[in-house]
């Protein structure tokens, strides 16, 4: 109960001594919190040990295959994720699984029909009273609707989200929603809400550990600060990101993050810095819904570099 407690809230760290203690009882949430702790190779071993103990078990099943989808979108493997969720849950755990496949339509820039996928996974999970999977389901789906230009639904959606999360107690999607939401500040030009959410969300995954969220939130926050004119704070803090993201082998992540300090690096007037973030994410991001913020950058830096009257350098 103890490590279950001190997972929820998002101490991973302190929580993986407690659930280990336990053998087999502490599986489905040691493989969380491993996860979260950007330590995925162990949380993927782990979560195959525990379906080779209980293959009969469909419950086991169910969630090993869960947490396993979200460490393989983590490191980019979107199509690996969705394969191996299967086609053999249902109701409820069918619903969390839809979360994962709508995550990796999301980074695929599919989101009208992630928008439809979601609101079927919303309705489920929010009947059979799973404030956590709910609020993540929200998490997304304020995401995705503020793609798609609705921004005061999506901003709505959000906030929605994040009430979930606290009452749920689930640091994870608090920090998450928080991550969202600075986007939506940006977009009108609330710069001192976003830098504000942005550091919350820092925060947050700080305090839990949480590596991805440790990478993302702070790519958020330097595309906060690049938008605000403190681009050498933003190359600082996103130059942080990259390691964080580089330790744990999150390419795709690490590409983003690349465009993002890009992009500080141009505002700023070093166009040899931004070409280079420009090229080193290219190939990172390749297929991904970044991939065509990517190809805008490069543009942006060869005209730059050229002169608007010149042609552009090939790439």
């Amino acid at each position: 109960v103890l490590g279950e407690l001190l997972a929820l809230l998002g101490r991973d760290s302190e929580a993986e001594p407690e659930l280990r203690a336990t053998g087999s009882l502490g599986h489905r949430t040691l493989v969380g919190c491993l996860r979260r702790m950007g330590r995925f190779e162990e949380a993927l071993q782990l979560a195959d040990q525990a379906l080779a103990d209980r293959p009969a078990d469909p419950e086991v099943r169910d969630w090993a295959r869960e947490e396993q989808g979200w460490s393989l979108a983590a490191l980019g493997d979107l199509d690996g994720a969705v394969a191996r969720l299967g086609s053999e849950a249902s109701g409820v755990a069918a619903a969390r699984h839809d979360l994962v496949r709508c995550y990796c339509l999301i980074e695929r820039g599919e989101w009208a029909i992630a928008e439809s996928a979601l609101v079927g996974a919303i309705a489920t999970l929010d009947e059979a009273g799973d404030l956590a999977a709910t609020a993540r389901g929200h998490r997304l789906l304020g995401q995705v609707v503020g793609r798609l230009g609705r921004s005061e639904e999506g901003r709505d959606i959000l906030d929605r989200g994040v009430a979930l999360a606290r009452a749920a107690g689930a640091a994870e999607e608090v920090a998450a929603c928080l991550n969202n939401l600075v986007i939506f500040a940006q977009r009108t030009g609330e710069m001192s809400t976003a830098i504000g959410w942005a550091e919350d969300a820092v925060r947050q995954s700080d305090r839990m550990r949480h590596q991805f969220g440790r990478a993302v939130t702070r790519n958020n926050l330097a595309a906060a600060l690049t938008e605000a004119g403190d681009h050498d704070r933003a190359i600082a803090v996103a130059s942080h990101a990259i390691e964080l993201a580089t330790a744990s082998r999150l390419d795709g992540l690490v590409g983003a993050i690349l465009h993002t300090r890009g992009c500080a690096r141009l505002a700023r007037g070093d166009l040899a810095g931004a070409l280079a973030d420009a090229e080193a994410s290219l190939p990172l991001v390749a297929g991904s819904e970044d991939e065509e913020g990517t190809m805008s950058l490069l543009a942006e830096v060869s005209q730059a570099m050229t002169g608007p009257s010149s042609d552009p350098p090939p790439v």
